[in-house]
C-alpha cells in the first residue's frame, strides 16, 4: 500500500462541545433580551427567528451529546453561528456578528475528523495548520495493541488510543513495515 490514513481521537471534543452549547446559550439570551426591550417590530421578529432556532439547536445538541448519536446526519452547528451572525447583522449588531462567524470557522476546524496521513512523502499531523514530519526527521513508527506511537529524532514522542474499529481496519504487519521501509529509505 502507497499510503495510510488513520483516525486519532481528539481530546478535546468534549471541551469544544461545551463551549459551543455555552455560545448557543449566550446567543439564546441574547435574542431574547433584543425581544424584550426592542421598540422595532422588525428586531423582534427576528429576535423570535434567533430564539427559536437556537432553541432547537440546543434541543439538538444536547440530544446528541447525551446519546451521543448524529441522528441528524445535516445539523451543523457552524451553519447555525452564521444565521445567528447574519441575524445580528440585520438586527445592527455588526461586532458580534463578526465575532459569531469567527466562532463558526473555528467550529468547523474543531469539529473536523482528526486523521494522520502517512505517505511515501512523511507523516501529515492534523494539526492547525498541518504539520509534515519527514521520515527522516522519525525516529520510529509503530502500531500495537490499538497504540499508535510516533518516535521523532528531536525527542518528541507522539501516542494516540485508537478506537477498536479504526485498528482493526489496518494491517498492523503491512503498516509498521511500510513505516520500517520509509525511515530506512530516509
Amino acid at each position: 500500500m502507497n499510503s495510510y490514513s488513520i483516525s486519532i481521537p481528539d481530546d478535546k471534543a468534549t471541551v469544544y462541545k461545551w463551549i459551543t452549547f455555552i455560545m448557543l446559550f449566550i446567543n439564546l439570551l441574547g435574542f431574547g433580551f433584543i425581544f424584550l426591550n426592542s421598540a422595532e417590530n422588525n428586531h423582534k421578529n427576528l429576535s423570535i427567528i434567533g430564539m427559536s432556532i437556537n432553541n432547537l439547536s440546543l434541543v439538538i445538541f444536547l440530544l446528541q451529546f447525551y446519546t451521543k448519536k448524529d441522528f441528524l446526519k445535516f445539523y451543523r452547528v457552524e451553519i447555525i453561528f452564521i444565521i445567528n451572525a447574519l441575524l445580528w447583522l440585520i438586527i445592527g449588531k455588526y461586532l458580534l456578528a463578526i465575532l459569531l462567524i469567527a466562532f463558526a470557522v473555528f467550529c468547523f476546524y474543531s469539529n473536523k475528523k482528526l486523521v494522520i496521513n502517512f505517505s511515501p512523502e512523511g507523516i501529515r499531523y492534523p494539526s492547525f495548520p498541518s504539520k509534515l514530519f519527514l521520515w527522516a526527521d522519525t525516529e520510529q513508527v509503530m502500531l500495537k495493541d490499538d497504540i499508535l506511537t510516533i518516535d521523532l529524532k528531536n525527542n518528541k514522542l507522539l501516542q494516540f488510543a485508537l478506537d477498536k474499529q479504526d485498528s482493526e481496519a489496518i494491517d498492523e504487519a503491512a503498516f509498521n513495515e511500510f513505516c520500517k521501509v520509509q525511515s530506512a529509505a530516509d
